[in-house]
């Protein structure tokens, strides 16, 4: 690849008109536009191996957007279906309290009264998993937040690389 810059150069220098007065500033010439052109792609290269590391960092993130969005819903799903079942269980108990009262029979208004104590133990369980519903939501918002601010960062410094290997090349070819 050398050979082939230095053989560049010179038919460059050549079809300018650029020749020098002695064989010897030529080389030296050549050779310093050489070293230049091999920091040039090292430097290309380095950023392309950090624009390949950014965008790995940018798919990880989005992945933990994803599964994050996923919680989050899964949460919220599950907290509706809880309180469905809060308000089929204060209707119950509300429905047993008023056959209690409207029973003749003794045994019959103790029946209906202990099932509506039964039922006031599981909305009482039901109320403690909303509890814990909600505060597992606001956390996996948070979370959401946070992750996708991370992953609106990385996108930009995606952006910004792209465009600094896109000036980079062009200052190659020139």
């Amino acid at each position: 690849m050398v050979h082939f810059l230095v053989l560049l150069l010179a038919a460059t220098c050549l079809l300018n008109g650029q020749t020098a007065n002695r064989p010897e500033e030529r080389l030296i010439t050549l050779s310093q536009e050489i070293a230049a052109l091999k920091t040039a792609i090292e430097s290309s290269r380095i950023e392309q191996s950090r624009l390949l590391i950014l965008l790995a960092k940018v798919q990880s993130q989005h992945q933990l957007v994803r599964s994050l969005s996923k919680r989050l819903e899964n949460t919220s799903d599950e907290l509706r279906r809880t309180r469905t079942e809060i308000t089929k269980f204060e209707e119950q108990i509300q429905s047993l309290n008023h056959q209690a009262r409207a029973v003749g029979d003794n045994e019959r208004r103790i029946e209906l009264e202990r099932r509506a104590q039964e039922t006031q133990a599981a909305l009482s369980t039901h109320k403690l998993t909303e509890g814990e519903l909600k505060d597992r939501f606001v956390r996996a918002e948070s979370s959401l937040r946070v992750a996708t601010e991370r992953s609106q960062e990385l996108d930009r410094s995606v952006e910004a690389a792209e465009s600094d290997l896109v000036e980079q090349s062009a200052r190659l070819r020139k």
